[in-house]
């Protein structure tokens, strides 16, 4: 689950890292249907753009809660085992 945590995490930093410049290609389109489609498309990309980044992080997180939940409980099992084994030695059984 930690490499799950790990890899959505790169992921997601590789995702936002290689966001667009803000420029679009509908400059460079000269129908204007053509152009207002294009920049249609640019606007939708960049909102669903930030909205799947989003998403990532909150997988990247939700891996990591379950990560450490498990080790918290281990943890808590393990030390309540011992505890158990010293009393079972305490009273000579």
């Amino acid at each position: 689950m930690q490499s799950v945590a790990d890899k959505t995490n790169a992921v997601r930093n590789d995702f936002n890292s290689n966001a667009p410049s803000g420029t679009d290609a509908s400059s460079a389109v000269g129908h204007a249907g053509l152009r207002d489609a294009v920049a249609s498309v640019h606007s939708s990309w960049s909102d669903n753009r930030e909205k799947i980044g989003r998403k990532l992080e909150e997988i990247a997180k939700g891996a990591a809660a379950v990560v450490s939940t498990f080790t918290d409980t281990d943890g808590e099992l393990a030390g309540a085992l011992e505890d158990a084994k010293g009393k079972k030695g305490d009273d000579g059984k």
